[in-house]
């Protein structure tokens, strides 16, 4: 798509604009979900995915097609922290583990078709065929919101009234303000920018602590409580795959001189690993939590550092450093979950699930723009 567009300086914007309108969806579903339904939210997100889709698929120049990036982000945090509110507030103990481990499932179907159809159509007619199949998630949406029962789809007669807008505006800048400084071709203004961003979050997380109405658990930021740290280890990890996940794909197709056909394969590597790692785990590794929540970050950084002689090592080498990187989490991350949700406080498991995808997007987008920026 970037070399279409002659886009390539904006590679990593275009991951990190997405993230930024993700981060603010994400955070505002838990407002969302009480005030709306989770009908409406279902609709909503749906609708913001599908016209940033179009807005991609038809882009004639790289402004319309991060515009798009940003329309799909906002409705791909609605719809991924729905999901992990649905399953924190409706499930307990075992049945989360059993509820990751069908989510993994579902995203190594996901992850194969995806970028695999896309390369495959980006090889045949340009890279604004790619995104052609993404009606289909109008009707998979669907199908969700007619099934989901009322009893957990009912809106929260007592929930505030109003979004905190300016505290959504502050996580989303602060995110954008990491995209723009990778574009801006000066040492200096790259670190203020960079300086800004960081401020910027950090302002909103504390803010949001102060608040009446909070959009994450109160006790986000604190080294004592069991559910924070977890929430901050997976946020770390996503910081850590985000290079992958962004400069591979390129690095595959360019630097190697393979077809855009064999990128997508690449692009789905890490995640077929956590698909497949995590269905296994999940039903050999049920007494070793512990063993597994800290093998997995060691997978993933030595996933990494194979990484880090991409240019001097054969495709197959890399691909095996992809699936460290995948099983990394797949070995780890439903652990991790499921104890979050454990230890949220009372009353805070719908805030507790919800800043699990923020956080990890707030992760993946500060990882993804510093490797942007080097």
């Amino acid at each position: 798509i970037v070399l279409d567009l002659d886009g390539v300086r904006w590679l990593s914007a275009a991951t990190t604009l997405f993230m930024a309108t993700s981060v603010a969806g994400s955070a505002s579903t838990g407002y969302l979900d009480r005030h709306w339904g989770r009908h409406r939210v279902i609709a909503v997100a749906t609708v913001l995915v599908l016209i940033g889709s179009a807005l991609c698929s038809l882009a004639p120049d790289i402004g319309v097609f991060l515009a798009g990036r940003a329309f799909q982000g906002l409705g791909d945090g609605m719809a991924l922290s729905l999901a992990f509110i649905l399953v924190g507030t409706t499930l307990r103990g075992a049945e989360v583990q059993t509820a990751w481990a069908i989510l993994a499932i579902v995203w190594a179907a996901a992850t194969v078709v995806g970028p695999v159809l896309a390369g495959t159509l980006a090889e045949l007619g340009g890279a604004g065929a790619a995104p052609l199949p993404v009606p289909l998630l109008a009707l998979g949406f669907l199908i969700v919101g007619y099934s989901m029962p009322g009893s957990i789809a009912r809106k929260d007669e007592t929930a505030p009234k109003r979004p905190p807008i300016a505290l959504l505006i502050a996580l989303a800048a602060g995110i954008a303000a990491l995209s723009m400084a990778g574009e801006s071709g000066s040492v200096t203004n790259t670190l203020l920018l960079s300086l800004v961003a960081l401020l910027m979050v950090a302002l909103a997380l504390i803010s949001d602590r102060r608040a009446r109405h909070r959009l994450f658990p109160r006790r986000l930021i604190s080294a004592r409580q069991p559910a924070a740290l977890g929430i901050w280890i997976i946020a770390l990890m996503y910081a850590g795959e985000a290079a992958a996940s962004v400069f591979v794909p390129y690095l595959v197709q360019v630097g190697h001189g393979t077809s855009a056909f064999v990128a997508g394969q690449f692009a789905a590597v890490s995640s077929i690993a956590w698909s497949v790692s995590a269905f296994v785990i999940r039903n050999l590794a049920s007494r070793k939590t512990n063993l597994w929540i800290i093998a997995g970050p060691l997978m993933l950084a030595a996933g990494l550092a194979v990484l880090i002689f991409w240019l001097e090592t054969p495709l197959l080498v890399s691909a095996l450093g992809l699936v460290a990187i995948g099983c990394g989490f797949g070995t780890s991350y439903g652990f991790y979950a499921e104890r979050i949700v454990a230890h949220a406080e009372d009353n805070e498991h719908d805030l507790t699930s919800g800043a699990i995808p923020t956080l990890e997007s707030i992760g993946a987008s500060f990882g993804a723009a510093s490797a942007g920026l080097i």
